[in-house]
């Protein structure tokens, strides 16, 4: 995706009164298959990276049990509250 100059121009100077906007950026190189899907190196509690599947439109993440029991981490669903 190419981003024109002028719009580049107005991002920037809408982020230039907010440090924590303009500074706080990580880059991450994501991989498509040939499926289509954006694929992102995640890492947990320190180990990996382990390929997930980026879905923008969901408000659940799912890791497979193996990896779960790889990292020994608990497969159990648990409450945050």
């Amino acid at each position: 995706m190419r981003l024109n100059l002028p719009l580049a121009t107005i991002l920037y100077a809408v982020c230039l009164p907010f440090p924590t906007l303009s500074c706080a950026q990580t880059i991450i190189k994501l991989t498509t298959p040939s499926s289509g899907y954006l694929i992102a190196p995640v890492s947990i509690n320190g180990s990996g990276p382990y390929p997930f599947l980026l879905d923008t439109g969901s408000n659940t993440t799912l890791v497979r049990n193996e990896l779960l029991d790889t990292l020994g981490i608990s497969s159990q669903k648990s409450d945050p509250c």
